[in-house]
């Protein structure tokens, strides 16, 4: 794991204890003020099942994410991730694609 991503796991781990768990409306919108995203992490997913040939828990992972980002699409799916290498992009968007993730 990289020093980065230990060091935010450590931060939001620190940060956990302050959000009450039971409303889940406030544990979202105390995260998304820190510029979290919760769909980051089912985007992912919904991207690898689909690369590694895993069809349907990809496309349940996009069923999820087209419920937490409705507007997400392909098209604009830069604008959402910032800067990427074009290759990694290209690849991302493959996987989305296959995924159900529409243009």
């Amino acid at each position: 794991m990289s020093s980065a991503v230990s060091g935010l796991a450590q931060t939001v781990k620190a940060m956990r204890p302050m959000v009450p768990a039971e409303n889940f409306e406030i544990s979202k919108k105390f995260y998304a003020d820190f510029g979290f995203r919760l769909s980051a992490p089912i985007r992912v997913a919904a991207a690898s099942y689909a690369l590694a040939g895993r069809l349907e828990q990809g496309q349940k992972a996009m069923t999820r994410l087209s419920q937490l980002d409705p507007a997400l699409r392909v098209s604009n799916l830069r604008d959402v991730l910032g800067p990427y290498r074009p290759e990694d992009l290209a690849r991302y968007e493959e996987g989305l694609r296959k995924a159900g993730l529409p243009e």
